[in-house]
């Protein structure tokens, strides 16, 4: 399963839960709304950023007009090799946040964990391959999450 389909199944998942035995856990004195729309704007951003680095590093060439896919490794690819995962992990504590619900919140647990054991080894095996030594420098010099 994708990323983006597992992040979109587990919000759906713990917002239905929700609907059907409400687990709320956001203490009163906070909204919500605004607290949660912080995190989702943030990891959104986080998102943005990462998804801008990979469209300028693998932009077509003027010259041919097709682009060389190359490794991505500034902006926010220099503090995370998966930048694009840590935001859809924070837009997704904003939305527990934003819906108060305790369902939506435990969907970080699956999620972070099907990406470290599933989804991430196999793509730096792909990126190992493909790129061999510049990927080894690159994930000797990088963390993997922050």
């Amino acid at each position: 399963m994708r990323p983006s389909t597992l992040w979109l199944a587990l919000i759906a998942a713990g917002w239905l839960l929700d609907l059907l035995f409400a687990l709320p856990f956001v203490p009163l004195r906070f909204s919500p709304i605004a607290t949660g729309g912080v995190f989702i704007l943030i990891g959104f951003a986080i998102v943005g950023l990462a998804l801008h680095e990979m469209r300028d590093f693998n932009a077509p060439s003027e010259e041919t007009g097709t682009s060389i896919p190359t490794l991505v490794t500034g902006g926010v690819y220099r503090t995370s090799r998966n930048p694009m995962y840590i935001g859809m992990g924070i837009a997704l504590l904003g939305f527990a946040i934003a819906i108060d619900s305790l369902w939506v919140l435990a969907g970080l647990v699956p999620f972070f964990w099907l990406l470290a054991h599933r989804t991430i080894p196999d793509e730096e095996a792909e990126l190992a391959r493909t790129y061999g030594d510049l990927y080894g420098e690159y994930s000797a010099d990088v963390r993997r999450w922050l």
